[in-house]
């Protein structure tokens, strides 16, 4: 009884292996890998952009207080993030400059959360 289990198992194992060997031939993806784990910008053959690529991901403005996430980086005005300086920083965009050009990267989806307030009596 073990023998034909044991026979079972190997000629699974073969099975899956050869069929992994097939995929790695024919050049295919695992199509449910990060993008952060391929060798591109989408984890494919993509091509890295020319220049730098500022993502605005969030923005806290409050008063004198403002601070952006760009590239999953908090920023304040004058710091500089992939070779650009923090020019403003604005509710829906930060003001760059990038090679002496001034640019806005706006905040990709903006949503203004307001503050509940609740009377008590």
């Amino acid at each position: 009884m073990f023998s034909r289990i044991k026979n079972i198992v190997l000629i699974a194992s073969a099975c899956l292996a050869l069929s992994m060997v097939q995929v790695s031939i024919a050049g295919m993806e695992d199509p449910l890998r990060p993008p952060e784990y391929g060798p591109g910008v989408l984890g494919g053959n993509a091509k890295a952009p020319s220049e730098p690529v500022w993502l605005v991901n969030e923005i806290l403005f409050s008063g004198s207080r403002r601070i952006a996430i760009i590239n999953d980086v908090a920023v304040a005005i004058g710091d500089r993030i992939n070779g650009a300086r923090v020019i403003d920083i604005k509710p829906e965009h930060v003001v760059l400059e990038y090679k002496n050009a001034m640019f806005n990267s706006r905040l990709h989806s903006v949503s203004v959360k307001k503050q509940n307030l609740i009377k008590l009596n």
